[in-house]
């Protein structure tokens, strides 16, 4: 009969181990993350889940709490902790895992949420709403629906673009260099545990590299995107290279919030034919008219900053397929 894994790796071996430990350790920054691995991983350990190595993917990876993604990071972990347990002699019993088969996404019950595409005509539709005006004359929105417009022309994350500084704009404004971004973190004790003041989370900004190091590019812009640091250079005509490109109108760095909000109110007044964008979309929307339009995957890729060819071919797929049929039709069908 199969013991219980909780029975040969007891969990304060496993805990070092865990997105928990590697946080207090300083090797993972992401608490959020690290609070729902550690919990899937204790949980598969304790007494009353299920533990064993087969119930492991039958009965717990296929769980309606957790997403695919959210298997992979577990197990890896717990796969990586047993072989360590067994080289060195931590695990008497040897405990097989090559009969553990992780679910597919088609077999997950928390599917991976669908990301709508900007299409041409509603990035347009979205630019005038930007721009709209009321019946004073006086802009309808703040300065994040600026920024929504340049993430929407320049591929950025919304991290990397309130994190621009004007020491990585060209002198022109035609090309910018993406190399930091900028996100705001949760204060927590040395134990890691969130500090509250009146029972409410305290944070402080922070700059980070980016995602990876290819994730570091120069970016060049068209017209639109250039507009829109013109525009910021005039309001803030006295900025230094040291200085964040994109203020809001009382001189303050941009939250993520911020931009969210804004495009949510955006996309409630247009005419936008999808009302599901995230500033995530218009990133995306990017890269796939780009592929639309001809350029190739590498450049695509290169210009996302993604870490390698196969994340840009994963996202876009369906963009390459319409592409192909397109271009059997055009060749053949003369």
């Amino acid at each position: 009969m199969e013991r219980r894994l909780y029975t040969v790796l007891p969990i304060n071996f496993i805990e070092p181990l865990t997105v928990r430990g590697q946080f207090t350790q300083g090797r993972r920054k992401n608490w959020k993350k690290a609070e729902k691995e550690n919990s899937f991983i204790t949980q598969c350990l304790s007494p009353n889940g299920p533990v064993t190595v087969s119930e492991l993917c039958e009965k717990w990876l296929l769980s309606k709490k957790n997403s695919k993604n959210s298997i992979d990071r577990a197990w890896t972990i717990i796969k990586q902790s047993i072989e360590y347990g067994q080289s060195n002699g931590i695990i008497e019993n040897p405990i097989t895992l090559k009969n553990v088969k992780r679910p597919n996404e088609k077999n997950v019950a928390i599917k991976k949420k669908e990301v709508h595409f900007t299409t041409l005509s509603d990035m347009e539709i979205l630019y005038q709403e930007a721009h709209r005006i009321d019946d004073n004359g006086k802009p309808v929105y703040g300065n994040a629906s600026k920024v929504i417009v340049f993430i929407m022309y320049s591929g950025l994350r919304v991290s990397e673009a309130i994190g621009l500084k004007w020491k990585y704009v060209k002198k022109d404004l035609s090309e910018i260099k993406v190399m930091q971004s900028h996100r705001k973190i949760a204060d927590r004790d040395k134990d890691g545990v969130a500090i509250l003041v009146d029972g409410h989370k305290t944070y402080h900004k922070t700059q980070k590299s980016t995602k990876s190091i290819s994730g570091e590019r120069a970016v060049p812009l068209p017209d639109r995107a250039i507009g829109i640091l013109q525009l910021f250079s005039e309001m803030f005509p006295s900025h230094k290279d040291e200085d964040y490109v994109f203020l809001t109108s009382k001189g303050t760095v941009f939250m993520r919030e911020n931009v969210e909000r804004t495009l949510q109110r955006m996309l409630k007044r247009s005419d936008c034919e999808c009302k599901d964008y995230t500033p995530h979309s218009l990133r995306h929307g990017y890269g796939s008219i780009l592929l639309s339009e001809g350029v190739d995957i590498k450049t695509v890729s290169v210009l996302l900053g993604h870490k390698d060819i196969s994340t840009t071919y994963n996202i876009y797929i369906h963009v390459l397929e319409s592409d192909k049929k397109k271009a059997v039709r055009n060749v053949f069908n003369k």
